[in-house]
């Protein structure tokens, strides 16, 4: 049960009035993915990959490596939180708050048809993060790598940038057409998300193919992926 209180304040005064009986859900969902990533993934982690896990150097790399271990259990509240205590780059932190704002407006209820698409964006990370194992498990430019790269970007492009593209221009024009039947602080919030989200999904994607020119155009073994994981698209999907 939440408190009274919060129930009225989501409902009443932010308009969600379908959050409040799923905050029961919520808290459980953020208090688990924070017990796998705190606790569970450094103690499997070295129980099942002690020579992986003892190489990595330093707070931050060592929490890179348990985060990626939530992505089936992904949660973009969590998400936010990891990008801005972790700080790496300040697209993941633009990432995680759009969607965490994007998912949670959604309870108003609005544009929900277009939030349960948009999760299909997150069907590349699948290919990233196994990117990032390899890289950290020594088969850094190996066979496996190369085929899992290309898995990676075909589904990125074709995921996120061409059917993610169509999915942001729809919601885009249906924006449009209820801005007058909806707040304005929910036509800023989507539609700067809008673009904020899919100008991200160019940029990483004009990042990977530079990473992979690196690593596989000449004889230097360069890390495909950066320290920090790209979210959802979410990451990043927008609604």
């Amino acid at each position: 049960m939440s408190p009274p209180f919060l129930d009225r304040f989501l409902a009443e005064i932010l308009g969600l009035s379908k959050l409040p009986p799923y905050l029961p859900t919520l808290y459980l969902s953020l208090a688990g993915f924070t017990f796998v990533h705190l606790v569970l993934a450094p103690w499997l982690s070295a129980k099942l990959a002690p020579d992986a896990w003892g190489a990595l150097r330093g707070k931050r790399a060592r929490n890179n490596w348990c985060s990626l271990t939530l992505f089936f259990c992904r949660y973009f509240i969590w998400d936010t939180f990891d990008a801005i205590i972790n700080f790496v780059d300040a697209g993941f932190v633009i990432h995680g708050v759009a969607c965490t704002l994007i998912y949670a407006m959604s309870f108003r209820p609005f544009v929900a048809y277009y939030g349960t698409r948009c999760l299909l964006w997150e069907i590349s990370t699948f290919f990233l993060n196994i990117h990032w194992f390899l890289d950290k498990t020594n088969r850094t430019g190996s066979n496996l790598q190369l085929i899992n790269g290309i898995a990676l970007l075909f589904t990125f492009f074709s995921v996120r940038l061409v059917y993610g593209g169509s999915i942001s221009y729809q919601f885009f024009l249906t924006l449009l057409g209820a801005w007058r039947s909806v707040p304005w602080s929910y036509t800023f919030t989507f539609g700067l998300a809008n673009f904020a989200l899919q100008g991200l999904n160019w940029l990483w994607f004009s990042k990977m193919i530079a990473a992979i020119r690196k690593r596989f155009g000449g004889d230097e073994r360069k890390q495909l992926i950066p320290e920090h994981h790209t979210p959802v698209p979410t990451e990043s999907p927008s609604p």
